[in-house]
């Protein structure tokens, strides 16, 4: 997905509803954990592969998520344009866009595209303490030093998608953007 930027998107990202609410219903899979409505606790790590997604049904039983299920559609309606937003790391908001109407699985790569980026030089700067840290921490192997820092490093160990909200409208999103949660993922 090429990255696009916030200019592009204000210019593209339009709905004609009220900011205050949302544009559209997302599909259970998309929205936190709750026993009442979700069919399942999702398993999604963004630092790992969308295909790795884990759908735990009940106390015991946890399978992979199949494609079927990862091409639902994200949303009723259909939306074709998604901004999400991540208030740990409100540098990078993601970018889903799909004229034939985003499915669930757009979002996940979004996710995971927009965050398991390497850190650039301008980046590390803006950010200069805490990659220091995370170097400080990482073991030194030559593996480690090739894979850089990446977005999702600043996170904490925090990759696991726990859901989207949605977030009024506010000077940097005056349409309005859905807020990615996140937390560490339990056993």
């Amino acid at each position: 997905m090429r990255p696009r930027s916030d200019e592009h998107v204000k210019r593209a990202l339009t709905f004609p509803t009220d900011p205050s609410k949302p544009p559209a219903t997302l599909h259970w899979k998309l929205l936190p954990f709750d026993a009442q409505r979700s069919k399942g606790k999702l398993k999604f790590d963004f630092a790992r592969e969308v295909d790795e997604i884990i759908l735990a049904e009940g106390q015991r039983s946890s399978r992979p998520l199949s494609t079927l299920e990862r091409n639902k559609s994200a949303a009723e309606p259909g939306l074709t344009e998604m901004v999400i937003h991540c208030l740990e790391i409100p540098d990078w908001p993601v970018y889903v866009i799909r004229q034939s109407g985003i499915r669930c699985v757009d979002v996940f790569e979004a996710i995971h595209d927009t965050y398991n980026v390497v850190l650039t030089s301008t980046e590390r700067s803006n950010h200069q303490a805490r990659v220091r840290d995370i170097e400080r921490r990482r073991p030194p192997t030559p593996e480690g030093a090739k894979k850089g820092v990446r977005r999702r490093d600043l996170l904490e160990g925090k990759t696991a998608f726990l859901g989207l909200d949605w977030r009024t409208s506010d000077s940097r999103y005056p349409t309005g953007c859905w807020c990615l949660k996140v937390g560490t993922l339990s056993p």
